[in-house]
């Protein structure tokens, strides 16, 4: 994973006040250490360890936890979007031309998205996405467009480095809730699904 300098600084400074236990690599889960105790010693498995650490899932209960574990989902794709609309309500329009209209700006926000693609899909932490989708489905609770906005399509409960390097939660409406957008690499390619490796660890801890 190429991290910016500033999401290593940011990495390496949640690494240093994080208290929750990581899974020692090949004990099968049984070896546990602090992930902040393991730093300074800058052991390879340990670092590691942390690594794995970052890679699950947020959890409310971990120490020190996100205030909010949601992050808006860069790649929310063909199946989840149909798995989500409410085919039976029909999206925004007075008249049968303006359903009709609502339906062709939705065909244009999704034409590069081939039937079942899971590599390419619509970016919900863009604010751009989230207006169009609102306009075709309106900004209303428990319509298409807030099962679209939820989480297991339009978010997902974001990785531990993932949420490290986020932006500020953002998008609530009537129909959305607020989550966190997440940042680009060095390479300008989304964290979204990256995974940190030991020697990101290293770097990030040890820069230079």
């Amino acid at each position: 994973m190429n991290l910016t300098p500033a999401q290593k600084t940011a990495l390496a400074a949640h690494i240093r006040a994080n208290t929750n236990s990581g899974i020692v690599p090949g004990t099968g889960g049984i070896g546990t250490f602090v992930i902040n105790a393991a730093v300074n010693g800058r052991d390879p498995t340990l670092q590691q360890g942390i690594a794995d650490w970052y890679n699950q899932p947020a959890l409310a209960g971990d120490n020190q936890p996100f205030a909010n574990l949601n992050v808006w989902n860069p790649l929310t794709n063909i199946l989840q979007l149909n798995s989500a609309i409410k085919w039976q309500t029909a999206p925004v329009g007075a008249t049968a031309a303006d359903v009709t209209n609502s339906w062709l700006l939705w065909q244009t926000m999704i034409w590069s998205m081939g039937s079942g693609s899971l590599t390419v899909g619509l970016d919900m932490g863009d604010a751009s996405v989230r207006k169009g989708m609102l306009q075709v489905f309106g900004d209303v609770a428990n319509g298409s467009a807030a099962a679209i906005g939820a989480v297991g399509c339009g978010q997902q409960v974001g990785r531990n480095i993932e949420l490290v390097c986020s932006n500020a939660v953002v998008g609530a409406t009537t129909a959305l809730t607020a989550a966190h957008p997440i940042q680009k690499d060095a390479n300008g390619l989304t964290i979204y699904g990256q995974k940190l490796t030991q020697a990101d660890v290293d770097n990030a801890l040890f820069p230079g």
